[in-house]
């Protein structure tokens, strides 16, 4: 199991130290949040992705009052015109 890691992004290097492996155990929902670089904090996710899923809700509300309908009909005629 590797116990050490070195992650590059863009200009930014960031050295993972693993400090306790256990297989198969439980893991909590935050170990894998990104670690914070300064003073910027990431958006929180589950927030964001409401925010996108009822932002695409109006959106498709309001496209259903511009909606609209097309029917054709086709007329047949035979040699004698009827």
């Amino acid at each position: 199991m590797p116990h050490k890691i070195e992650l590059h992004r863009a200009n930014d290097k960031y050295n993972i130290e693993v400090s306790r492996a256990v297989i198969n155990g439980t893991v909590g929902e935050r170990v894998f949040d990104f670690p914070i670089k300064s003073q910027v904090k990431l958006p929180d996710l589950k927030a964001l992705f409401k925010e996108i899923d009822d932002n695409q809700k109006a959106i498709d509300k309001l496209k259903e009052n511009y909606a609209g309908s097309q029917s054709e009909d086709e007329t047949e005629f035979e040699a004698t015109g009827a």
